[in-house]
């Protein structure tokens, strides 16, 4: 076994340490996305997707509806689509990367101070697929 030093780059994840806690965030793979995609000189945008946008099938071009919620859900809603994306699909998809250009080196904290409680949010859109009629349900801790 050898010990290699003080953590900094893992699996695509950047680390940082410091008296608060540790960061862990992709802002290298982000920037480079961003350059991949030739959008080094496009101004980011606010939102990450439209507003009851209308997203559909190839094979039946059925309707799916997409709520304006965090962005994490636009990448769940962009994933269904990954059989058979369409033109539109990949236009949502750069306008979702515009978006994290806001800020690419978000990430997650992992406080060093003891947290005693959990915090909990979950939304719910009953019957939200209009094709299956099968709920949406969300939640992060």
């Amino acid at each position: 076994m050898k010990d290699s030093g003080e953590l900094k780059y893992f699996l695509g994840i950047e680390i940082a340490r410091s008296k608060k806690g540790i960061l862990m965030n992709q802002r290298k793979f982000v920037l480079e996305l961003i350059t991949e995609l030739g959008l080094s000189g496009s101004r980011p945008v606010s939102t990450p997707m439209e507003y009851n946008l209308k997203l559909t099938y190839v094979k039946y071009d059925e309707y799916v509806d997409v709520k304006d919620k965090k962005h994490g859900d636009k990448v769940h809603v962009l994933s269904q689509f990954m059989q058979k994306p369409k033109e539109s699909h990949l236009d949502v998809a750069i306008k979702v990367v515009k978006y994290v250009k806001n800020e690419p080196g978000l990430g997650i904290l992992l406080s060093s101070k003891s947290v005693s409680h959990l915090i909990a949010y979950c939304d719910a859109d009953w019957a939200a697929c209009p094709n299956t009629r099968r709920s949406i349900t969300s939640y992060a801790m």
